[in-house]
């Protein structure tokens, strides 16, 4: 059962409150990418039905007064994938669309003009996120070390609020990322900083896109700097961030201001992102401008962007420009895009660095991604297995290529009592030249995928992708693949999946293999075991492993501890879209303990390894967070 709700109306913030039958719950907001309201569940199973009961503090709400309350209800049932809802419409494209949501009456008749003057100045009080990080290992490891940071939030308005951090910590300790991460090519690195959280969230989907091939802000790419400071708010039909950081040798900026009209049928966004690096400065500006037919859900969208600083060396080939058009409902998407990148055009996203205790290290990808991403179904609800395959669900980042790309995929569902409950068809075309005319990439996929009613999941991809490498050859990296999996989309899947095909100047076979199960209701046992044999022409075969086996209990009180092993083995295939070889394998093995206690203003964390690198010297690593006022963000 989900609870939605956007007290600011179809331009305000969104909530969103799950439980099950357990009394499980899940709350998430676009106030910040780690922002989990707190709320109360009691939940009870009578027979065949069950009752969940939700208490949601105002308090947890930005309550801005400048739009009707929107409201939506619904419930998922697993062994039938399928959604109900309250509120109900045809041309809905989910379950949470804000513009066929219900309405909260009896709070939309509170938005007099009387009510929005004593919310302008009814402010939410500040609050301050104290945590302090200490490390005890090895000389290797770094030996003692220990730091002190705090991150503040000052509402200014019920919509808006000031930000500002000084030494943030970024260890990614409450994460767990390399052991619970949902796949492991590559490895996914999430944004835990309170602040970057905030205001990097509304760049994280800043203008309308298919097959989108660039981030222009990637906030987790940025060391953790000395002091920081932003400011962050919705305001009527106007949202906007911005954030400037000093860092070590480091200077970067982002602003973005969009525009949405209250029906959200017209949008406009402008983006700036600055970043003054060692010996050199980068940037780039972008707009976009963006209008859909709620009638029919046909969208069309225009975006233009130039990069400058010292990396560019000829602006007039650091362009992009796109327009596209398409349609978007609940079981077709449909859209073509034409596109131009000019071969200067570079978004400082960041570089290759992320943060660690001592302010920076390096993340590197646990195997090297051979034969492009695993990738989430297609269709959100297919329940297809992920398939290895270049170009499924967006393009390969290139530069200076101009062309089109076509994206479509429909899924027919079925009766929730037959054998089958859906099937999903889907296909990628692209085709890009450069300025010299020739072909840079040629991509050609189509997968098929269905759902049984007893949750077996298979699938099928075909295709082709061709990419011109450095060297000026014109190489593919192909993929064909086919899976089968038992309760994909929940928490405790069982899948595997096979992929091969012509990859660079060899031939690549790829096994991806993982279980999630239960042994208790609190606990969960994860296990996965992958491997890549990648065979040069003229050469023997090349093998890389990945291993890993995490165990992890949920205890009451918000409380919980994980033990993992995560190994990585062998020589990796070339890197997507380059044909050279690796000289020397490795062999990394990261032995992982965590535990998490909660409090009403604390939490305190343990763990046994530093979380962003793969094989670590000993070491313990604790993490307490105190909060002053409510608490945001984390």
């Amino acid at each position: 059962m989900t609870t939605y709700l956007w007290p600011g109306g179809t331009n305000g913030y969104r909530y969103a409150f799950s439980a099950n039958a357990l009394g499980t719950r899940f709350a998430r907001s676009t106030v910040s990418s780690t922002f989990a309201p707190d709320f109360t569940v009691a939940a009870r199973i009578r027979g065949e039905y069950y009752v969940v009961t939700m208490h949601i503090p105002f308090a947890v709400l930005r309550i801005d007064g400048h739009g009707a309350w929107r409201v939506q209800f619904g419930r998922t049932v697993v062994k039938t994938r399928s959604d109900f809802e309250w509120a109900h419409s045809k041309r809905q494209t989910a379950v949470d669309d804000v513009l066929r949501a219900g309405y909260f009456t009896d709070v939309v008749s509170s938005t007099s003009k009387a009510h929005r003057a004593v919310a302008r100045t009814n402010v939410p009080a500040p609050s301050v996120q104290v945590d302090g990080v200490a490390r005890l290992g090895t000389l290797a490891a770094g030996g003692v070390a220990s730091r002190l940071g705090a991150t503040a939030n000052v509402p200014i308005t019920q919509g808006t609020a000031l930000l500002g951090t000084i030494d943030p910590d970024g260890s990614g300790i409450e994460t767990y990322q390399n052991l619970i991460a949902p796949t492991v090519f590559p490895l996914p690195v999430s944004e835990v900083r309170p602040f970057f959280a905030h205001t990097g969230a509304l760049f994280l989907n800043p203008v309308e896109c298919i097959l989108c091939p660039e981030t222009i802000l990637d906030t987790t790419t940025i060391p953790s700097p000395h002091d920081a400071f932003g400011v962050v708010g919705k305001e009527g039909t106007f949202a906007f961030s911005g954030f400037s950081d000093n860092g070590i040798a480091r200077h970067d900026d982002a602003q973005i201001v969009s525009y949405h009209n209250d029906a959200r049928s017209l949008s406009a966004t402008a983006i700036r992102t600055a970043a003054q690096l060692p010996g050199a400065t980068t940037g780039a500006v972008l707009t976009g401008v963006s209008a859909v037919n709620l009638r029919s859900n046909l969208f069309a969208y225009a975006t233009y962007g130039e990069a400058y600083g010292t990396v560019v060396t000829d602006r007039s080939r650091a362009t992009y420009g796109e327009v596209g058009a398409g349609i978007r409902e609940p079981q077709t998407f449909a859209g073509i895009v034409l596109r131009q990148i000019g071969r200067d055009f570079i978004a400082p996203a960041g570089s290759t660095v992320v943060p660690t205790l001592s302010g920076s290290g390096s993340v590197p990808q646990p195997v090297a991604r051979g034969g492009g991403s695993v990738s989430t179904p297609v269709a959100a609800r297919n329940g297809s297995v992920p398939i290895v395959i270049s170009g499924l669900n967006g393009s390969a980042s290139a530069t200076d290529i101009a062309g089109f790309g076509i994206n479509v995929n429909k899924q027919y569902n079925f009766s929730p009592n037959g054998r089958i409950l859906n099937v999903t068809l889907a296909g990628t075309l692209e085709r890009y030249r450069n300025a010299a005319h020739a072909r840079n990439i040629a991509t050609t996929v189509a997968q098929i995928g269905a759902t049984t009613h007893g949750n077996v999941s298979v699938s099928f991809s075909s295709g082709s992708q061709y990419l011109r490498v450095p060297d000026g050859r014109f190489r593919p990296f192909d993929q064909q693949g086919i899976g089968i999996g038992y309760l994909d989309g929940t928490a405790t899947p069982v899948d595997a999946f096979y992929s091969a095909g012509r990859y660079a100047d060899g031939f690549l076979r790829s096994w991806v293999r993982r279980a999630v199960v239960k042994p208790t209701t609190r606990s969960s046992l994860i296990a996965e075991f992958d491997d890549q044999r990648y065979r040069p022409d003229g050469s023997g075969v090349r093998t890389q492993y990945l291993q890993r086996v995490a165990y992890e209990e949920q205890f009451p009180g918000d409380s919980s501890a994980v033990i993992g092993i995560f190994r990585t083995a062998g020589i990796a295939p070339p890197t997507l879209g380059t044909t050279t070889l690796a000289t020397t394998g490795g062999d990394a093995l990261n032995l992982d303990t965590r535990t998490t206690t909660a409090a009403a203003a604390t939490k305190c964390m343990r763990r046994s390894v530093n979380p962003s690198l793969l094989a670590t010297s000993p070491q313990m690593l604790l993490k307490y967070i105190y909060y002053f006022g409510p608490v945001r963000g984390t």
